[in-house]
């Protein structure tokens, strides 16, 4: 569960999903699923699912189309981006940019 009073943060699937609408522009799920990159390809049902939890944790718009639904992205990938690197950044690093740069700059393997 996402601490009160925050904004859910992206999961590296949704991320992908997002990336596809990005590149779409605007698109049923239908659209997005075919988009996806044969890596990242998972079931349709899935890719529904992400695309709901995208549009309830506020990263996409949603717009009737008869039965079906268009979806376009309300950020841009950088946006996302930057949401989540500043919520792993307060998760473990308690908000300290330079305690995370800090752990980068050391050789891998310490």
């Amino acid at each position: 569960m996402p601490k009160k009073g925050r904004a859910q943060a992206i999961t590296p699937a949704e991320f992908a999903v997002l990336e596809s609408l990005c590149e779409l522009g605007v698109g049923t799920v239908a659209a997005v699923h075919a988009a996806l990159p044969a890596q990242r390809r998972v079931s349709y049902n899935t890719v529904l699912t992400q695309v709901r939890f995208l549009h309830a944790k506020g990263f996409l718009e949603r717009e009737a189309l008869g039965r079906a639904h268009l979806y376009r992205p309300k950020v841009s990938l950088d946006q996302a981006r930057r949401k989540a690197l500043t919520e792993f950044l307060g998760d473990y690093f308690g908000g300290d940019r330079d305690a995370m740069l800090a752990l980068l700059r050391e050789p891998s393997g310490s």
